[in-house]
């Protein structure tokens, strides 16, 4: 090897050492020096002490239900409330369940609880349903009323009637769109036998919700409608009426005249008057002599007498009259 080559290898190295050495001494000094960086900026939030379901009442003291965290402001929830927000809590209530340490924000809370506005003594029963079954989602709204139609076996009858709507499941992107409010289950309110009802029917067929107005009162009843009737009427069906009650005026009692028994007639008495002397006692009597001859003391015996021996009627030939003979002779 040349001389020349070989001294510009060796100062080449040298260079190299040299350059290494001071990199690590740069180094070093920047380690050992504090560096001005701004403090890192912290935020506290509310999140959820335990697990809580969803619809639980908050009430008047939500501090029991959520406690503060720190976070790094850049890393802390979006929109999650602080401990000035508590008073946004009272009396709302979760519109999805919290696990413990998950932040709290306005949209995960409601005024009301559904089940609240279930009246005493009914049950909410939840439908599963169509578009077709719900009027295109018209039928689905929270706060209609319906009525709920039964199809089974190509039969169908109203089954319930101004049933209200409680919830649904509903589809919001539909909803915006500005048509009916898609669901696929809806829930109603039902009394406690009208429920057992749905449930048997809901089993063994289809139903159906039909939206109904909410000034619609009306109740009458609807027979059902058969498949065979569908093939021989060509009308509606007749609405089953109550039977008319007629009044029919009372008649009055009618009044005949009163009319009296004629008196009695009695046997022809013919009066005798008798003076009895008893010494100087001078006493008048009167008798009555009937037809026979018969003294009687008084008048009424002498009905006793005709009704002990009545009179016989002359025979039907003696009642006839007799004809006049004819007369023969220069006389006639």
């Amino acid at each position: 090897m040349k001389p020349k080559t070989l001294i510009l290898m060796v100062v080449a190295v040298v260079c190299g050492l040299g350059a290494s050495y001071m990199t690590s001494r740069l180094l070093a000094e920047r380690d050992d020096k504090p560096a001005d960086q701004p403090a890192m900026t912290k935020v506290k939030v509310l999140v959820a002490k335990k697990d809580l379901a969803m619809h639980t009442a908050l009430k008047q003291k939500p501090e029991e239900f959520f406690s503060e965290r720190e976070f790094v402001k850049e890393d802390a929830p979006k929109d999650a409330l602080t401990k000035d927000d508590l008073a946004k809590l009272k009396n709302k209530y979760l519109k999805i369940g919290r696990r413990a340490g998950d932040s709290i924000t306005e949209n995960d809370l409601m005024d009301n609880n559904p089940t609240l506005h279930l009246p005493d003594g009914m049950r909410a029963v939840g439908i599963r349903v169509n578009s077709e079954q719900v009027a295109s989602g018209f039928a689905c709204v929270p706060g209609s009323h319906v009525d709920i139609i039964w199809n089974y076996k190509g039969d169908a009858k109203v089954l319930l009637k101004n049933v209200i709507v409680l919830a649904a499941d509903i589809n919001k992107d539909k909803a915006q769109e500005g048509g009916g409010m898609l669901a696929s289950v809806v829930t109603v309110a039902l009394e406690e036998r009208d429920a057992l009802k749905v449930s048997v029917a809901r089993e063994n067929g289809t139903l159906w919700l039909v939206l109904r107005n909410f000034d619609d009162k009306g109740n009458t009843d609807i027979a059902p409608i058969t498949l065979e009737y569908l093939h021989k009427s060509d009308g509606a069906p007749k609405v089953e009426e109550a039977p008319k009650v007629v009044e029919v005026p009372l008649e009055k009692p009618r009044t005949e005249p009163e009319t009296k028994p004629e008196p009695r007639k009695g046997p022809p008495l013919k009066k005798v008057t008798v003076s009895v002397r008893n010494g100087p006692d001078v006493s008048i009597r009167h008798f009555w002599e009937d037809e026979q001859g018969n003294l009687l003391t008084s008048p009424e015996q002498g009905f006793e007498n005709q009704d002990q021996n009545p009179v016989p009627e002359p025979a039907p030939s003696e009642k006839k009259d007799k004809l006049p003979e004819k007369k023969t002779g220069p006389d006639a």
